[in-house]
């Protein structure tokens, strides 16, 4: 969702508030316009950070394995179980 859209569906004047939530009220004036529960807006964002948050870890994960486990195993004398490995992977 761009910065833009936002920002043309939440008020200036929320916007300008500083206690004001902007991601919030954007689903508040989106879904809460579907939906007679009140909360329901509040827990799709959640949802939507939790989401985010959980995919951010992951690829986090993966970023730094692939740099630092290869690296490891190499002071160790792996390198040959790892290029068969990786090629093994590849065939899948």
């Amino acid at each position: 969702m761009t910065l833009s859209l936002k920002m043309v569906v939440v008020p200036k004047e929320d916007q300008l508030n500083p206690k004001k939530n902007v991601a919030l009220s954007f689903f508040q004036l989106t879904y809460g316009a579907i939906s007679k529960d009140k909360t329901q807006p509040q827990r799709i964002l959640s949802a939507f950070l939790a989401i985010s948050s959980f995919g951010n870890i992951v690829v986090m994960t993966f970023t730094a394995s692939r740099g630092l486990l290869p690296a490891y195993l190499n002071d160790d004398g792996y390198k040959f179980w790892l290029i068969l490995i990786s090629s093994e992977a590849g065939n899948c």
